[in-house]
């Protein structure tokens, strides 16, 4: 899991943040391979690392699922907000995302032309900020094996933003290098910084084939105190 603080000033009473008692909003990504009897055992993690925002890719939910995961996430004390089902050749569940949020935050809805499957590999939710402008987070699944598909996902992402306005995060298992497209060229182009592992600027490989996937970008604005891997 990887999770990184977005700094914040100060508690707002009126959203109720005081409760948190912390000076950061702690957001994470996590590739789950699948939510299958471990879903409680997410919650549980979340919490005892303090997690405000949790991003889960490849839950592989299903209709079914997602009213159970609802349920335990409310009596957790978690707002939770799912993708579209994906549902393979077989009928079994795949790829899927969920945001687990105890923060304040509503849905942003992606619209249904936006990727030929978008509804199904992201979700994105705006985070109210004491002080500040809201903001937009997009938690993604990136393609694996069909590297077009993934650089056009993520040009109808970048453009979907830009759209909103205001500042931005895209978190989540990108399927590839910072230093690969689609992640590269958004970097290059000054729009975008990549949320880094520590002040020395040292990349800690996420998988354990010693890639670095799973991260985060995020537009000016958004300023990042650390990120590590757990």
């Amino acid at each position: 899991m990887q999770h990184l603080s977005a700094l914040r000033k100060e508690a707002n009473k009126q959203l109720g943040l005081s409760k948190l008692g912390k000076e950061t909003l702690v957001i994470a990504t996590w590739n789950v391979c699948t939510l299958s009897g471990r879903f409680q055992e997410v919650l549980d993690r979340a919490m005892q690392l303090g997690i405000h925002i949790l991003c889960l890719q490849e839950t592989r939910h299903d209709a079914m699922t997602a009213a159970s995961i609802r349920q335990m996430a409310k009596v957790a004390g978690w707002k939770v907000f799912l993708s579209q089902p994906s549902m393979s050749m077989n009928g079994s569940p795949i790829g899927g995302v969920i945001t687990l949020t105890r923060w304040p935050t509503e849905e942003t809805e992606i619209p249904d032309d936006l990727h030929d499957d978008a509804r199904g590999r992201c979700v994105m939710v705006r985070a109210y900020r004491p002080l500040g402008e809201s903001f937009t987070i997009a938690n993604t699944y990136m393609h694996a094996s069909d590297r077009p598909a993934a650089r056009g996902l993520a040009a109808c992402l970048f453009k979907l933003l830009a759209g909103i306005g205001g500042a931005s995060i895209i978190i989540g298992d990108w399927n590839c290098l910072p230093s690969e497209a689609p992640a590269a060229h958004a970097i290059s182009s000054g729009k975008w910084h990549l949320a880094i592992d520590s002040p020395e600027g040292e990349l800690t490989p996420t998988r354990k084939e010693g890639r670095y996937v799973d991260f985060a970008l995020a537009t000016v604005g958004i300023d990042f105190e650390w990120k590590k891997t757990t």
